[in-house]
């Protein structure tokens, strides 16, 4: 993933996805090439088998499914290398 340098063009890169999160079509209208499963677990599985080379999380979640994942997949890691950055709105729910 050092090779990426633009999101541009058509890309190499193989990107794991769960089938109903909202973003997964800003990254298919990005030419990425998206492989999506509508289980969560399973992207590690793809990632593990090496079907696709990442997936997408939130700067917030990153780090706690690399804790949580780290026995299964030791080589799973939250890239220092490389951010996808686009507007999407998160909305917090709070009582009075």
């Amino acid at each position: 993933m050092n090779k990426i340098s633009i999101l541009n063009q058509p890309s190499e890169l193989v990107v794991c996805q769960g089938t109903h999160w909202p973003d997964i079509r800003i990254l298919r209208q990005t030419r990425l090439n998206v492989l999506d499963t509508p289980v969560h677990e399973s992207l590690f599985e793809l990632l593990a088998s090496e079907r696709c080379d990442c997936f997408s999380q939130g700067l917030q979640e990153g780090p706690a499914e690399v804790q949580q994942w780290q026995d299964v997949l030791p080589q799973f890691t939250v890239s220092e290398n490389l951010i996808l950055q686009y507007p999407f709105t998160t909305y917090f729910f709070t009582s009075k």
